[in-house]
């Protein structure tokens, strides 16, 4: 299967080779478990610097709804960074077409694109979010998803993990990044911020349960409730509606 990006004649000769075909349903295991009777599929970008013990803790949860569920992790994803090859000295927000780097990115913007259900699990690291979900969130937004928002209308969840301090903004930003896409957010009581370390991370903290419980179940009831093919799904680009905006008396 080719890749759906248009080869640009201005990138770097450096970038990585081509990695060949990929598959829209992306996952780094065997899918052993899976309920396949649901067409409704579930993606979860996770960073972690190893397989994350909540991530998987939301998988076995979606999976017992009946939703196949494929956990990304970052961590052992080779995700390029943004370095302007289109323009050098411009940087890669003047790109005019999606970005051409050949890495593990262009399996997973199309995993994404195909599930229904997205979940951003991202740690708190240096009182902020983390360098492999914020690298993350950069490459697809900047490479892939603003020049026509293709996940408008996913149903988006968000799960911030982090010893004490900052968790709450991480949230706020990721949340940004959603509704930017045009991603349909639905409230579902507390946010889910899950506090604790290596040590304590198996000590059960009741609300914390709670609001994951409550997220994973308002995901699911929006999602099967929603006929997503009655919402607009062409949204041009913000900067394409700035300059018309400017251009009018």
């Amino acid at each position: 299967m080719p890749t759906p990006w248009p080869e640009c004649q201005h990138c770097r000769s450096d970038h990585a080779p081509q990695r060949g075909p990929y598959s829209l349903y992306y996952s780094p295991w065997p899918r052993d478990g899976i309920h396949e009777e649901s067409d409704r599929h579930i993606g979860i970008p996770q960073d972690g610097r190893h397989h994350g013990h909540r991530s998987e803790t939301i998988r076995s949860k979606l999976e017992a709804k009946g939703y196949p569920t494929q956990v990304i992790h970052l961590a052992s994803k080779r995700i390029s960074s943004c370095d302007g090859c289109e323009r050098p000295g411009e940087g890669c927000n003047y790109r005019t077409i999606p970005c051409t780097k050949q890495d593990d990115m262009t399996a997973i913007i199309p995993a994404m694109i195909e599930a229904d259900i997205l979940i951003y699990a991202c740690p708190v690291h240096a009182f902020g979010t983390s360098n492999l979900m914020q690298l993350f969130l950069e490459r697809a937004g900047v490479g892939y998803l603003r020049f026509n928002r293709p996940l408008a209308n996913k149903i988006g969840g968000i799960v911030i993990v982090g010893r004490k301090y900052n968790l709450g903004n991480v949230h706020d930003q990721i949340l940004n990044n959603m509704l930017l896409n045009r991603m349909i957010v639905p409230g579902s009581g507390f946010p889910v911020l899950v506090h604790g370390d290596e040590s304590t991370r198996s000590i059960p903290d009741a609300e914390e349960i709670v609001a994951l419980d409550q997220l994973l179940d308002r995901l699911v009831e929006v999602s099967a409730s929603i006929n997503t093919q009655m919402l607009r799904t062409e949204w041009e680009n913000e900067r394409q509606l700035i300059s018309r905006a400017r251009q009018e008396p």
